[in-house]
């Protein structure tokens, strides 16, 4: 049973498209593996000029600097989260760098671990909050308005600055 010369050429260009598919695939796996293993386990040279604790104590002003930042935002859960990761800077910046500086000391390691929990947790508080608290803050802005007019301490966004449906007042 011989193949004719056809069937023969079928198989074995069908051996080479598979070759040059495995040879591409495994070609993108390896680089991409390369390219995670070396920013993974690869030292970066900057450091922080701060000391371990010194970066600990920055994180942490520069978390409740952020939680006050959001405390006034009226216009919703996106610009909520934009000003409070907005001002979690320059500080958090630094954070792999100050990840470094604490890798000797357990207990700075775990207070890091704690500190990034805390940022998380800050963070999605935020973007709830805000959720439900903005659309109050910015009727009672308009309320603001109408009791004090000539007040500019109170601004009052235009409405085309609020969502749709923050615009019930």
């Amino acid at each position: 049973m011989s193949d004719s010369p056809l069937e023969q050429a079928r198989r074995r260009g069908r051996r080479l498209g598979i070759a040059a598919y495995v040879i591409l695939l495994s070609a993108f796996v390896v680089t991409a593996s390369a390219e995670v293993l070396h920013q993974g386990f690869m030292e970066q040279p900057e450091d922080s000029t701060l000391s371990c604790r010194d970066g600990l104590r920055s994180l942490i002003k520069a978390l409740s600097r952020a939680r006050r930042a959001t405390a006034s935002e009226i216009l919703g859960e996106r610009a909520a989260v934009e000003r409070f990761r907005h001002a979690l800077e320059p500080e958090w910046s630094e954070r792999a760098a100050i990840g470094r500086n604490c890798r000797k000391d357990a207990w700075a390691r775990h207070s890091l671990v704690t500190i990034d929990a805390l940022r998380y947790a800050e963070e999605h508080a935020v973007r709830y909050e805000s959720v439900d608290l903005a659309p109050n803050r910015w009727r009672v802005r308009k309320i603001e308005q109408a009791l004090w007019p000539n007040d500019s301490a109170t601004p009052v966004p235009s409405s085309g600055q609020i969502a749709p449906e923050y615009q019930a007042f």
